[in-house]
């Protein structure tokens, strides 16, 4: 269950990445011809989908994770987590 919560925790954050970058070349697409912004519309609503379907992914991850150790040692574990995650961020 660890695994399957950090593999989709990992997901997730690379679908918001790439959604973020979609929709900046949908913005700078807007001055473009027709089909150009026909086409980054495309690669961004589909960026959204797969955003959707890995933050429901990784929600479902988490509660079942959430329900093994339980609520008390997983608010520990998430608290671990990004203590971590923002010492990394500072490197």
């Amino acid at each position: 269950l660890y695994y399957d919560y950090m593999t989709a925790k990992k997901l997730l954050e690379l679908t918001d990445k790439v959604v973020e970058q979609r929709k900046k070349n949908y913005d700078a697409a807007q001055i473009q011809s027709k089909e150009v912004i026909l086409v980054t519309d495309a690669y961004y609503r589909t960026a959204l989908d797969d955003q959707a379907k890995a933050r429901a992914s990784f929600n479902a991850k988490r509660a079942a994770l959430e329900q093994f150790v339980g609520n008390d040692v997983f608010t520990q574990f998430e608290q671990i987590l990004k203590e971590r995650d923002s010492k990394k961020n500072e490197d």
